[in-house]
């Protein structure tokens, strides 16, 4: 699952259209979000939050409600109107703690979260004669944990800003690698223990880097059998053996 928003600020710009077709294009995406797009012809895909405190108020409401009428994943994406952390923003030297700690806490009674993102910190861009005089992380993606079980492996990505003064957000959703249909069950022997070379099975897989639990286990699985044929002889063979011995 692929998702872009970009709040591109106008769709009747030429522009603008062509790089939503480029974005369809080069992106393949299943969905394209567009927010302020300035057209009596069509409505907004999705709503952004308006810069004042009022509208901020109303929409955490109810993104509150609904998260708490919800036991399935959900995520918000967009353009939120807000900063968590003054490294998320340049600029300007007067940042109000209280506004950062308010949209963090807005979002956290939700039970939503940050995942993280790749690409430019920055998504929004404030120019006078030319140049830049400001920028922040405005657009966001946010999900629940329950989102986060269902999509282990996913990004967020800052896209290249391009005919708007915000930068596209491009969500990749992905589900995790479905199950080996072709590994069985494999309980795990107490007598492996025995053995001090066991720990490298672990040692091995673990040391590739940061991998989520879910290839962790499927390639611990893995090598438990492979290990328990070459390594310990077949653990029930033996057994049987000692059974037939007493």
């Amino acid at each position: 699952m692929k998702v872009i928003s970009w709040n591109c600020r106008g769709i009747a710009n030429r522009r603008v259209r062509c790089h939503v077709k480029e974005l369809l294009n080069t992106t393949k995406v299943d969905a394209l979000c567009l927010l302020e797009i300035r057209s009596p012809k069509a409505d907004n895909m999705i709503s952004y939050v308006r810069p004042n405190m009022l509208a901020k108020c109303r929409f955490w409401e109810d993104c509150e409600s609904f998260g708490r009428s919800l036991q399935a994943p959900w995520i918000v994406m967009g353009d939120l109107n807000d900063i968590a952390a003054v490294g998320e923003q340049w600029g300007s030297d007067s940042v109000n703690s209280n506004g950062l700690q308010r949209f963090v806490d807005a979002y956290s009674r939700c039970g939503l979260i940050d995942p993280g993102y790749s690409g430019s910190t920055f998504t929004w861009y404030r120019f006078a004669g030319g140049r830049v005089i400001q920028m922040r992380r405005l657009d966001r993606v946010l999900w629940n944990l329950s989102a986060q079980h269902a999509f282990p492996e996913s990004k967020v990505r800052v896209l290249p800003r391009l005919h708007s003064d915000h930068s596209p957000i491009l969500f990749i959703g992905h589900a995790g690698r479905p199950p080996d249909k072709h590994l069985r069950s494999v309980r795990f022997e107490a007598a492996w223990l025995t053995r001090s070379d066991y720990g490298e099975v672990w040692k091995k897989v673990t040391s590739h880097g940061v991998q989520n639990i879910e290839t962790i286990i499927a390639t611990v699985t893995k090598d438990n059998i492979c290990w328990n044929k070459k390594v310990f002889g077949n653990i029930f063979s033996r057994k049987r053996h000692i059974e037939n011995m007493i």
